[in-house]
């Protein structure tokens, strides 16, 4: 059956470029004797291979957003990117962001369990899971780079990395200010202002805050307002050019998050909780008991990068950068009226990486080799569970865990030109990561008041080596085709909200990949093509358990995919980007796995099944982005209207196929009109227009089946100036 699958994506991916190759000659000679036509498709360039590349010249498969494209798309923050990223699944539970690209993810949301996708900022790697939920202000673009990228990228790149590149300060004095006001009395506002301070530093800030007033649904219990969120966030760079050669930047940002989106749970439809509670209402409502559960996520950082360029095709970088983060959330983990499991969850978590690049280019070659330092702590102080249903009638119990991470990795890159427009890429990468827990946990029963505590002192290193080899070749100035193999590794790592004190094994992926990137039609038709086969070994699952979740390792896995991307630019004015991913995915082994029986009374219970042959969680099928973008002057001004589709086939939520998330299609759609001047602009937007109730998470525990719902119709206005 796989076999049959994987011909059929060769054929469904290949055929067609072959097609397109063979083609290509007659289209480009038609169309380079046309005159007065101009170029539609902009150049993107991206930092893929840690230089600034065409997109279009790099053998990885990378969506690449520009910031103006996030706007028009209506995308806010980071949990918004699957709208405009097919093959992507971002699963938000408590404050953490999970994502999940062609079916490769983490779905945990413990202190000191770090992605499989990474993610960047400006080259900082965001190590916890609740620091990559962020608003998306004063953003150049973003990368979205697909499969392994093992040695460029170690940090736990498994599956793939999302990289957010802020704006470069400008000696321009210019910025823009907006406005906005939307249903749920949802107030937002944000600023950008850049310019120079002296002749050779320029500077500058952006800041951004949203409140909601109220909630998407009620609390059944309390009558209170639930799913909503409030977030403030100040962003800071200072640009120096201390020499013709070198330059520093420096940058800052702060963020606070409170929200209760992904802690209100609701029941989902058709199951019962503990004590028998059903569901009611809408999926956006909860019968909670807690009257204050939510999160507060507050996390400032730093970071000092110096470039140097030696004037002899050697450029070096350094990058130094501290990050700090601490959550404070409250959480009714029943999901009922009743004080059975009350979880009140303080964490903490301190980051400080150093990196050093030396980039070379000389002929035929070009290269990169460096190093990579990181040491991080993150724990809980506590995490404190309460209440009847807990550890059979432990009145309180405390965890005070840590994970202490100490990691050091040496890489290096090259790509040779060995034949005429066609290019051999080798790079490796060795990392050693050490992991040392401590701590403990305090249990105090209902009978007898006296403490136990359950220690933990343990560590452990996992050594790997990852790598990529690629080969590209031009077709022509315009056809690039490319085949590639890279390993990725994530480490192993501890459990800290259980008793276990065994770490998980680190994790492996293999990939092969073959691809075409093309610019036809004078440059208003780009089709972007791949195909790919995963080897997936000792998968990091998580399963909920009272007080958080814990990691097991769910053996191997096969994943087949074809990614295709299409760009059309059939007018001046109008602009059609389409994606769409088609996936098959399936457990090969996995023993003992996790399988959830639901009880008569409500709740479920827990028994060891074999799941091979089960598709993996959060991996659909299909999925798919469609976005249309039109200009056109009315009243002297500029009239730009925007629509969106993203269609999500559906996926299973956990491995053994109890609940599923049926397919949703999201629409959203914008209208803007910018004056004369091009000073003002008025912009009329809507979210989720058709009204669609989606599971952004669900939790099977012990507890019952659960969900957190995605935002339901939203709209509003906003006005913004520029100077």
């Amino acid at each position: 059956m796989k076999n049959i699958f994987y011909k059929s994506i060769l054929r469904a991916g290949l055929v067609p470029m072959t097609g397109i190759v063979g083609f290509m000659p007659s289209v480009l000679a038609q169309t380079t004797e046309e005159a007065g036509r101009t170029s539609r498709l902009e150049e993107i360039i991206v930092t893929a291979q840690r230089r600034e590349e065409s997109l279009q010249s790099v053998p990885i498969s990378i969506t690449a957003l520009t910031g103006d494209t996030l706007s028009k798309s209506g995308i806010q923050d980071t949990n918004d990117l699957a709208v405009a990223t097919s093959g992507l699944v971002m699963q938000v539970a408590r404050t953490t962001v999970q994502p999940f690209l062609r079916g490769v993810g983490t779905n945990s949301n413990s202190i000191g369990v770090e992605n499989a996708n990474a993610i960047y900022v400006d080259g900082v790697y965001i190590a916890d899971l609740a620091a990559a939920t962020f608003s998306l202000n004063n953003i150049d673009r973003i990368e979205v780079l697909k499969g392994p990228q093992g040695t460029l990228f170690g940090r736990n790149a498994t599956g793939g990395l999302i990289h957010v590149i802020t704006k470069k300060p400008s000696y321009e004095f210019t910025g823009n200010a907006r406005l906005g006001y939307a249903n749920y009395d949802t107030s937002t506002g944000s600023f950008y202002v850049t310019g120079g301070l002296t002749d050779n530093i320029a500077a500058d800030l952006s800041g951004y805050f949203s409140n909601q007033g109220e909630g998407w649904g009620k609390s059944l219990t309390t009558g209170l307002d639930v799913n909503k969120k409030r977030e403030s966030m100040v962003r800071g760079k200072v640009l120096i050019e201390a020499s013709e050669q070198t330059t520093i930047t420096l940058a800052g940002d702060y963020t606070e998050v409170d929200t209760d989106v992904a802690t209100t749970r609701q029941v989902v439809p058709g199951s019962l909780l503990v004590g028998g509670v059903a569901f009611q209402g809408s999926i956006h409502d909860s019968s909670l008991g807690m009257l204050d559960s939510g999160s507060n996520v507050e996390q400032y950082g730093g970071s000092v990068r110096v470039d140097h360029n030696f004037n002899n095709g050697l450029e070096l970088m350094s990058l130094t950068a501290y990050r700090e983060m601490t959550t404070y959330s409250r959480q009714d983990q029943d999901g009922t009226a009743a004080d059975i499991v009350d979880g009140t969850i303080n964490e903490e978590a301190h980051t400080f990486t150093q990196e050093l690049h030396l980039l070379g280019n000389h002929g035929r070659f070009n290269w990169v080799t460096g190093v990579y330092f990181l040491e991080a702590d993150a724990g809980y102080t506590p995490l404190a569970i309460k209440g009847l249903g807990i550890a059979n009638g432990t009145a309180l119990q405390e965890i005070f865990r840590k994970q202490d991470t100490r990691s050091i990795a040496g890489f290096a890159q090259t790509t040779i030109e060995i034949f005429p427009d066609t290019n051999l890429t080798l790079g490796g990468r060795y990392t050693r990561d050490e992991r040392e827990a401590s701590g403990g946990i305090h249990v105090t029963p209902f009978a007898t008041g006296v403490t136990t505590v359950i220690p933990l002192s343990d560590e452990v290193t996992s050594n790997k080596f990852t790598y990529r080899v690629a080969l590209d070749h031009k077709l022509t100035d315009n056809t690039l085709i490319y085949a590639s193999q890279s390993r990725g590794f994530k480490s192993g790592l501890y459990n800290l909200p259980t008793a276990s004190t065994t770490p998980v094994k680190p994790e492996t992926l293999d990939a092969t990949e073959i691809g075409i990137k093309s610019d036809l039609l004078d440059d208003r038709l780009r089709i972007n093509a791949a195909a790919y086969y995963y080897d997936y070994k000792d998968i990091h699952l998580a399963r909920v358990v009272p007080g958080g979740s814990e990691l097991l390792n769910a053996a191997e896995a096969e994943i087949y995919g074809l990614d295709l991307d299409l760009t059309v630019a059939p007018t001046d004015n109008f602009l059609l980007t389409a994606a769409i991913t088609l996936l098959d995915t399936e457990y090969t082994s996995f023993p003992d796995g996790p399988f959830t029986v639901p009880q008569a009374g409500g709740g479920n219970s827990t028994i060891a099944v074999d799941l091979s042959g089960n598709e993996m969680i959060k991996a659909p099928k299909w999925t798919m982005s469609l976005n249309a973008d039109f200009t056109q002057e009315l009243a002297g001004g500029e009239l730009r209207l925007n629509g969106n589709i993203h269609r999500n086939d559906g996926f299973y939520w956990e491995p053994d196929h109890r609940i599923k998330e049926d397919g949703y299609t999201l629409v959203n759609a914008q209208v803007a009109w910018t004056t004369p001047s091009d000073a003002v602009t008025f912009t009329f937007w809507g979210r989720n227009l058709t009204n669609k109730g989606y599971a952004i998470t669900v939790s099977q525990s012990a507890l019952g089946d659960q969900l957190g719902a995605g935002a339901p119709r939203t709209y509003g206005v906003s006005l913004e100036t520029r100077f």
